[in-house]
Protein backbone atom coordinates (compact mmCIF):
# COMPACT_ATOMS: atom_id res chain seq x y z
CA UNK A 1 0.00 0.00 0.00
CA UNK A 2 0.99 3.21 -0.44
CA UNK A 3 2.42 5.78 2.05
CA UNK A 4 2.38 8.51 -0.30
CA UNK A 5 -0.32 10.87 0.71
CA UNK A 6 -0.41 13.44 4.30
CA UNK A 7 -3.18 12.18 5.93
CA UNK A 8 -4.81 15.29 8.07
CA UNK A 9 -6.82 14.99 11.55
CA UNK A 10 -3.58 13.61 12.81
CA UNK A 11 -2.25 17.21 14.21
CA UNK A 12 -1.52 17.01 18.59
CA UNK A 13 -1.27 19.95 20.33
CA UNK A 14 1.35 18.59 22.82
CA UNK A 15 3.61 18.04 19.54
CA UNK A 16 5.97 20.52 18.99
CA UNK A 17 4.56 23.57 16.88
CA UNK A 18 6.91 23.03 13.76
CA UNK A 19 4.98 19.91 12.89
CA UNK A 20 2.39 22.07 12.27
CA UNK A 21 4.69 24.47 10.44
CA UNK A 22 5.82 21.83 8.57
CA UNK A 23 2.49 20.13 7.66
CA UNK A 24 1.24 23.98 6.40
CA UNK A 25 4.63 23.96 3.80
CA UNK A 26 3.73 20.77 2.81
CA UNK A 27 0.17 21.01 2.07
CA UNK A 28 -0.08 24.62 0.92
CA UNK A 29 1.10 23.74 -3.53
CA UNK A 30 -1.71 21.24 -3.44
CA UNK A 31 -4.63 23.47 -1.53
CA UNK A 32 -7.36 25.16 -3.68
CA UNK A 33 -6.79 28.73 -4.20
CA UNK A 34 -9.11 30.00 -1.41
CA UNK A 35 -7.46 27.62 1.32
CA UNK A 36 -4.72 28.47 0.13
CA UNK A 37 -4.96 31.91 0.57
CA UNK A 38 -6.13 30.72 4.34
CA UNK A 39 -2.65 28.91 4.74
CA UNK A 40 -0.31 31.26 3.53
CA UNK A 41 -1.88 33.36 6.26
CA UNK A 42 -0.97 31.03 8.63
CA UNK A 43 2.21 30.89 7.83
CA UNK A 44 3.13 34.98 7.11
CA UNK A 45 0.81 36.15 10.33
CA UNK A 46 0.23 33.31 12.96
CA UNK A 47 -0.80 35.90 15.52
CA UNK A 48 -3.09 37.56 13.32
CA UNK A 49 -5.09 34.41 12.47
CA UNK A 50 -4.93 33.44 16.52
CA UNK A 51 -6.48 36.29 17.41
CA UNK A 52 -9.19 36.50 14.87
CA UNK A 53 -12.79 35.22 14.99
CA UNK A 54 -14.18 33.29 12.35
CA UNK A 55 -16.14 35.90 11.06
CA UNK A 56 -12.84 38.29 11.36
CA UNK A 57 -10.89 36.25 9.12
CA UNK A 58 -13.49 35.80 6.59
CA UNK A 59 -12.99 39.39 5.90
CA UNK A 60 -9.38 39.46 5.93
CA UNK A 61 -8.72 36.26 3.65
CA UNK A 62 -11.75 37.06 1.70
CA UNK A 63 -13.30 33.24 1.78
CA UNK A 64 -16.69 31.89 3.54
CA UNK A 65 -16.54 30.32 6.87
CA UNK A 66 -16.53 26.55 5.32
CA UNK A 67 -13.42 27.34 3.27
CA UNK A 68 -11.83 28.40 7.04
CA UNK A 69 -13.27 25.43 9.00
CA UNK A 70 -12.14 22.67 5.78
CA UNK A 71 -8.70 24.22 5.67
CA UNK A 72 -8.44 23.52 9.68
CA UNK A 73 -9.69 20.35 9.44
CA UNK A 74 -7.26 19.33 6.07
CA UNK A 75 -4.69 20.62 9.02
CA UNK A 76 -5.86 18.22 10.94
CA UNK A 77 -7.44 19.86 13.84
CA UNK A 78 -11.30 19.39 14.44
CA UNK A 79 -12.30 22.96 13.58
CA UNK A 80 -10.93 26.20 13.47
CA UNK A 81 -10.83 27.00 17.51
CA UNK A 82 -8.39 23.95 17.85
CA UNK A 83 -6.31 25.76 15.33
CA UNK A 84 -6.43 29.13 16.78
CA UNK A 85 -5.20 27.73 20.17
CA UNK A 86 -2.51 25.83 18.49
CA UNK A 87 -1.26 28.95 16.43
CA UNK A 88 -1.53 31.23 19.35
CA UNK A 89 1.13 28.90 21.13
CA UNK A 90 3.30 28.04 18.09
CA UNK A 91 3.37 31.70 17.20
CA UNK A 92 4.63 32.74 21.49
CA UNK A 93 7.40 30.11 20.97
CA UNK A 94 8.50 32.01 17.50
CA UNK A 95 7.64 35.32 17.85
CA UNK A 96 11.44 36.21 19.51
CA UNK A 97 13.16 33.62 16.65
CA UNK A 98 11.21 35.52 14.20
CA UNK A 99 13.20 38.56 14.61
CA UNK A 100 16.06 36.69 14.25
CA UNK A 101 15.54 34.68 11.28
CA UNK A 102 13.54 36.33 8.84
CA UNK A 103 14.29 37.02 5.31
CA UNK A 104 17.70 38.34 4.17
CA UNK A 105 17.81 41.78 2.40
CA UNK A 106 19.96 43.81 -0.13
CA UNK A 107 21.17 45.91 3.55
CA UNK A 108 21.66 43.04 5.95
CA UNK A 109 25.62 43.07 7.48
CA UNK A 110 27.28 40.01 7.20
CA UNK A 111 26.48 39.10 10.71
CA UNK A 112 22.88 39.39 9.96
CA UNK A 113 23.15 36.84 7.22
CA UNK A 114 25.06 34.57 9.44
CA UNK A 115 22.28 34.80 11.99
CA UNK A 116 19.12 34.28 9.70
CA UNK A 117 20.86 31.66 7.31
CA UNK A 118 22.05 29.55 10.97
CA UNK A 119 18.37 30.41 12.55
CA UNK A 120 16.79 29.46 9.24
CA UNK A 121 18.50 26.45 9.50
CA UNK A 122 17.48 25.41 12.40
CA UNK A 123 14.06 25.93 11.71
CA UNK A 124 14.42 23.66 8.94
CA UNK A 125 15.99 20.90 10.62
CA UNK A 126 13.16 20.81 13.56
CA UNK A 127 10.51 21.01 10.82
CA UNK A 128 11.92 18.42 9.01
CA UNK A 129 12.10 16.36 12.42
CA UNK A 130 8.78 16.82 13.15
CA UNK A 131 7.25 15.50 9.84
CA UNK A 132 9.66 13.26 9.18
CA UNK A 133 7.06 9.56 9.59
CA UNK A 134 9.36 6.85 11.79
CA UNK A 135 7.01 3.96 10.05
CA UNK A 136 7.53 5.15 6.57
CA UNK A 137 11.38 5.21 7.46
CA UNK A 138 11.40 1.81 9.01
CA UNK A 139 9.19 0.54 5.75
CA UNK A 140 11.53 2.29 3.49
CA UNK A 141 14.41 0.92 5.24
CA UNK A 142 13.21 -2.97 5.19
CA UNK A 143 13.44 -2.35 1.59
CA UNK A 144 16.38 -0.85 0.80
CA UNK A 145 17.88 -3.82 2.83
CA UNK A 146 16.37 -6.29 1.13
CA UNK A 147 17.03 -4.84 -2.20
CA UNK A 148 19.67 -6.21 -4.83
CA UNK A 149 20.61 -2.98 -5.90
CA UNK A 150 19.30 0.87 -4.95
CA UNK A 151 19.08 3.58 -7.60
CA UNK A 152 19.09 6.88 -6.56
CA UNK A 153 17.93 9.58 -8.89
CA UNK A 154 18.10 13.85 -8.40
CA UNK A 155 18.33 16.89 -10.68
CA UNK A 156 20.71 19.88 -10.26
CA UNK A 157 21.07 20.35 -6.61
CA UNK A 158 18.89 17.34 -5.89
CA UNK A 159 21.96 15.33 -7.53
CA UNK A 160 24.17 16.29 -4.27
CA UNK A 161 21.55 15.10 -2.01
CA UNK A 162 22.03 12.02 -4.40
CA UNK A 163 25.64 11.31 -4.21
CA UNK A 164 25.56 11.51 -0.73
CA UNK A 165 23.09 9.11 -0.05
CA UNK A 166 24.39 6.26 -2.73
CA UNK A 167 28.47 6.99 -1.01
CA UNK A 168 26.42 6.39 2.00
CA UNK A 169 25.25 3.15 1.36
CA UNK A 170 28.38 2.30 -0.58
CA UNK A 171 30.44 2.97 2.34
CA UNK A 172 28.32 -0.11 4.37
CA UNK A 173 28.09 -2.72 1.56
CA UNK A 174 24.96 -2.36 -0.03
CA UNK A 175 25.20 -1.69 -4.01
CA UNK A 176 23.86 1.42 -4.98
CA UNK A 177 24.42 3.58 -7.64
CA UNK A 178 23.83 7.94 -8.28
CA UNK A 179 23.69 8.69 -12.06
CA UNK A 180 24.63 12.30 -13.00
CA UNK A 181 23.38 11.96 -16.61
CA UNK A 182 19.38 11.47 -16.84
CA UNK A 183 19.47 9.18 -19.69
CA UNK A 184 22.20 7.04 -17.61
CA UNK A 185 19.58 7.16 -14.82
CA UNK A 186 16.66 6.38 -16.94
CA UNK A 187 18.13 3.45 -18.56
CA UNK A 188 19.08 2.37 -15.19
CA UNK A 189 15.41 2.59 -14.18
CA UNK A 190 14.05 0.29 -17.26
CA UNK A 191 16.60 -2.29 -16.01
CA UNK A 192 15.17 -2.01 -12.33
CA UNK A 193 12.70 -5.28 -11.04
CA UNK A 194 10.70 -5.89 -7.93
CA UNK A 195 14.32 -6.91 -6.02
CA UNK A 196 15.45 -3.19 -6.33
CA UNK A 197 14.49 0.10 -4.94
CA UNK A 198 14.33 3.42 -6.67
CA UNK A 199 14.53 6.96 -4.92
CA UNK A 200 13.73 9.64 -6.47
CA UNK A 201 14.45 13.33 -4.82
CA UNK A 202 13.36 16.70 -5.86
CA UNK A 203 12.45 19.90 -3.77
CA UNK A 204 9.04 20.79 -5.92
CA UNK A 205 8.36 17.35 -7.21
CA UNK A 206 8.31 18.40 -10.37
CA UNK A 207 11.47 18.28 -12.18
CA UNK A 208 11.05 16.80 -15.17
CA UNK A 209 14.10 14.21 -15.39
CA UNK A 210 13.48 12.85 -12.16
CA UNK A 211 9.28 12.63 -12.76
CA UNK A 212 11.25 10.00 -16.13
CA UNK A 213 13.12 8.11 -13.51
CA UNK A 214 10.89 7.15 -10.88
CA UNK A 215 7.95 6.68 -13.36
CA UNK A 216 10.19 4.19 -15.65
CA UNK A 217 11.34 2.60 -12.39
CA UNK A 218 7.75 2.76 -10.78
CA UNK A 219 6.24 1.10 -14.27
CA UNK A 220 9.75 -1.67 -14.03
CA UNK A 221 8.09 -2.91 -10.75
CA UNK A 222 11.15 -1.85 -8.27
CA UNK A 223 9.88 -0.24 -4.89
CA UNK A 224 9.50 3.53 -5.68
CA UNK A 225 10.30 6.09 -2.68
CA UNK A 226 10.26 10.33 -3.29
CA UNK A 227 12.03 12.48 -1.05
CA UNK A 228 10.19 15.69 -1.89
CA UNK A 229 9.00 18.91 0.10
CA UNK A 230 5.50 19.14 -1.55
CA UNK A 231 2.11 17.22 -1.06
CA UNK A 232 0.55 15.80 -3.80
CA UNK A 233 3.63 16.66 -6.67
CA UNK A 234 3.43 14.72 -9.17
CA UNK A 235 6.70 12.45 -7.83
CA UNK A 236 4.36 11.11 -5.08
CA UNK A 237 2.34 9.65 -7.61
CA UNK A 238 4.99 7.35 -8.68
CA UNK A 239 6.18 6.84 -4.88
CA UNK A 240 5.32 3.37 -3.37
CA UNK A 241 6.82 5.78 0.22
CA UNK A 242 7.08 9.64 0.26
CA UNK A 243 9.80 11.11 2.73
CA UNK A 244 9.07 15.17 3.06
CA UNK A 245 12.07 17.80 4.58
CA UNK A 246 11.14 21.14 5.13
CA UNK A 247 11.86 24.06 2.47
CA UNK A 248 11.04 27.09 1.62
CA UNK A 249 11.85 29.67 -1.12
CA UNK A 250 13.64 33.12 -0.57
CA UNK A 251 14.78 36.18 -2.88
CA UNK A 252 18.29 35.14 -1.11
CA UNK A 253 18.07 31.70 -0.39
CA UNK A 254 16.07 29.45 -3.23
CA UNK A 255 14.64 26.08 -2.96
CA UNK A 256 17.76 24.72 -3.95
CA UNK A 257 19.63 26.00 -1.03
CA UNK A 258 16.18 25.94 1.50
CA UNK A 259 15.55 22.19 0.96
CA UNK A 260 19.31 21.01 0.85
CA UNK A 261 19.49 21.03 4.61
CA UNK A 262 16.30 19.42 5.39
CA UNK A 263 16.85 16.62 2.90
CA UNK A 264 19.95 15.92 3.74
CA UNK A 265 18.78 15.28 7.13
CA UNK A 266 16.11 13.08 6.10
CA UNK A 267 18.89 11.30 4.33
CA UNK A 268 20.99 10.90 7.23
CA UNK A 269 17.38 9.21 8.84
CA UNK A 270 17.06 6.96 6.39
CA UNK A 271 20.42 6.17 6.76
CA UNK A 272 21.19 5.62 10.33
CA UNK A 273 17.42 3.29 10.23
CA UNK A 274 18.80 1.05 7.15
CA UNK A 275 22.33 0.88 9.24
CA UNK A 276 20.47 0.16 12.63
CA UNK A 277 19.44 -3.57 10.48
CA UNK A 278 22.53 -4.17 9.26
CA UNK A 279 24.39 -3.54 12.21
CA UNK A 280 27.45 -6.63 12.19
CA UNK A 281 28.22 -6.18 8.40
CA UNK A 282 28.04 -2.25 8.38
CA UNK A 283 30.93 -2.36 11.22
CA UNK A 284 32.80 -4.69 9.09
CA UNK A 285 32.37 -2.73 6.20
CA UNK A 286 33.27 0.82 7.80
CA UNK A 287 36.55 -0.48 9.44
CA UNK A 288 37.42 -2.31 6.07
CA UNK A 289 36.91 0.75 4.26
CA UNK A 290 38.33 3.15 7.21
CA UNK A 291 41.50 1.14 7.30
CA UNK A 292 41.58 1.10 3.20
CA UNK A 293 41.51 4.94 3.15
CA UNK A 294 44.00 5.12 5.87
CA UNK A 295 46.06 3.05 4.23
CA UNK A 296 45.96 5.13 1.08
CA UNK A 297 46.74 8.30 3.02
CA UNK A 298 49.94 6.74 4.74
CA UNK A 299 51.09 5.86 1.29
CA UNK A 300 50.73 9.37 0.27
CA UNK A 301 53.05 10.50 3.50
Amino acid sequence: MSDSQVHSGDYSQDRDPDALVARVRVLLPSLPPASARVAQLILDDPVLVSRSTLQELVRVVGTSEATIVRTARTLGFRGYPDMRFALATAAGQRRQEHQITGDITATDSAREVIDKISGAEQRALRETAAHLDAEVLDRIAEAIVAARKIAIYGAGASSLIAADLQQKLMRIGLISHAPADNHLAVTEAVLLTKHDVAIGISHSGETGETLAFLRQAHQSGAVTVALTSVDSSTLTTHADHVVYAAGRDDIFRPAALSSRISHLMAVDCLFVVVAQRTYDSTVRAVAATHDALAASRARKQ
